[in-house]
């Protein structure tokens, strides 16, 4: 596992890396499929930033979620075609204590 955290701090930025890093390993499910979403993402979001961050929800009390901004400068329409390629073509398939925990979102440069 160990390996695979050391993989993820190359592969994406992380502003709050030590505790994305804890949660990880709290959470080992997840770690397979940030993985593999970073392969998904950088196939449809060609010269993306990646980033990964952990978000508290101020609703629920102590449930955190695991947030992945991609971040490009594709053209508008085609960012939302794109994102939505990635949900039926792969997202919308994975189990649901995953998809529970982590989310997606667009920011556009």
């Amino acid at each position: 596992m160990e390996n695979e955290l050391v993989r993820l701090d190359a592969l994406f930025e992380m502003p709050r890396r030590e505790r994305v890093l804890s949660f990880l390993r709290s959470n080992q499910e997840l770690l397979s499929a940030v993985l593999e979403a970073w392969k998904e993402i950088g196939s449809r979001f060609p010269g993306a930033t990646q980033v990964l961050d952990l978000v508290d929800d101020p609703e629920i009390e102590n449930y955190r979620l695991l947030v992945l901004y991609i971040v490009t400068s594709l053209p508008q329409d085609d960012v939302y075609a794109r994102m939505d390629r990635l949900d039926e073509e792969w997202w919308l398939d994975r189990e649901p204590d995953v998809s529970d925990q982590l989310c997606f979102v667009l920011r556009r440069i």
